[in-house]
């Protein structure tokens, strides 16, 4: 879903806008290299139809490191770090404790943070993680202290509305019984 929007944001891109992008990622571009960026119709389209190693290598002759920085930023344009926020409607009666009266940091939006990196790996490739009692835990290790930073006693409604966010960027991890955030919310408490 994401993968889409960002393609769209990408073909509309100009030659002019991917050069002036390509020097604000740290790669000085010569008269010569524009030059050829424009010849060839080198735009946000050209990128995410994918060039090739040799076309890199034509724009950026002679320059190795030129040619490693651009394949690397063009992977980046077209594959930008996932992440997910989810907003939720607060409900009058939503907040019923006064914990939550006192504190009432958690917020509305809730992004869910980047989990370490064999984690994060594990959770893109669908790996059945939250099976794994040390996976689990790290998991749940990681909300906590993400919920942490809003509330140090955090109430039902906000592990359900973290427990929703995780189920929704994973929807692997959703329990088949039970009303789907039996892990997340059962574990979390």
């Amino acid at each position: 879903m994401a993968n889409s929007g960002t393609t769209s944001a990408l073909t509309c891109l100009s030659t002019s806008d991917i050069i002036t992008k390509v020097v604000e990622y740290g790669i000085e571009v010569t008269e010569l290299e524009a030059r050829k960026f424009r010849d060839n119709d080198v735009d946000g389209e050209a990128i995410s139809y994918g060039l090739t190693e040799t076309m890199v290598a034509y724009l950026f002759e002679g320059s190795f490191k030129k040619q490693a920085k651009f394949l690397q930023f063009a992977r980046q344009l077209k594959e930008p770090e996932p992440s997910t926020t989810l907003t939720f409607e607060i409900l009058p009666n939503d907040c019923l404790s006064p914990t939550c009266q006192e504190y009432g940091s958690f917020p509305a939006v809730f992004t869910l943070p980047m989990f370490p990196k064999d984690i994060q790996t594990k959770l893109d490739t669908k790996q059945p993680c939250h099976k794994v009692s040390t996976d689990r835990h790290k998991i749940v290790r990681i909300l906590h202290e993400t919920m942490a930073q809003y509330t140090m006693y955090p109430i039902n409604s906000e592990y359900i509305k973290v427990a929703k966010a995780l189920i929704f960027r994973y929807p692997f991890l959703k329990d088949m019984e039970g009303n789907g955030y039996g892990m997340a919310s059962i574990h979390l408490v």
